[in-house]
């Protein structure tokens, strides 16, 4: 069936037609990996799984690291009035050193080990401010005991 005043003939339709099928037909793989976790490694070749760390810190506005590399900030990032939660996606299997840093606070630094298909939370991760000063009493202390 031809359409009137078309520019298209009815071969270059079916062209176009098989084009996109093509196309449909080695997207749709590479997406379902990609949702499905896995990266391709540039370096060896081939897909791989990764994994993802998952970071709720406080106070706001710290910089996290893994392996002495700045995780960036995302927008999407959902912020808590007290705290900042902060993901690593995509990381490949291993072992990471995160670092968290804030100015004027004492840094938290833990080892973690990432693996395939599985997310390490790490929760609460609380940083000490260094000039926090506490008043314990007003009164003379005498005796000093530590509990076991």
């Amino acid at each position: 069936m031809e359409y009137p005043d078309s520019k298209l003939s009815h071969g270059i339709r079916i062209s176009i037609l098989i084009i996109y099928i093509i196309i449909f037909l080695l997207l749709c793989p590479i997406l379902i990996l990609y949702a499905s976790g896995y990266r391709y490694d540039w370096k060896q070749g081939f897909p791989k799984r990764t994994g993802a760390i998952s970071i709720t810190v406080e106070p706001t506005e710290v910089k996290v690291y893994a392996n002495n590399i700045e995780i960036p900030r995302d927008v999407d990032v959902q912020t808590l009035s007290y705290k900042d939660e902060v993901r690593l996606t995509s990381a490949p299997p291993g072992k990471y050193t995160i670092k968290i840093t804030k100015p004027g606070y004492y840094d938290w630094i833990k080892d973690v080990e990432v693996k395939e298909m599985e997310t390490v939370y790490i929760k609460d991760a609380i940083l000490f401010n260094k000039n926090y000063l506490i008043k314990l009493d007003d009164c003379n202390i005498t005796t000093v005991s530590l509990s076991p």
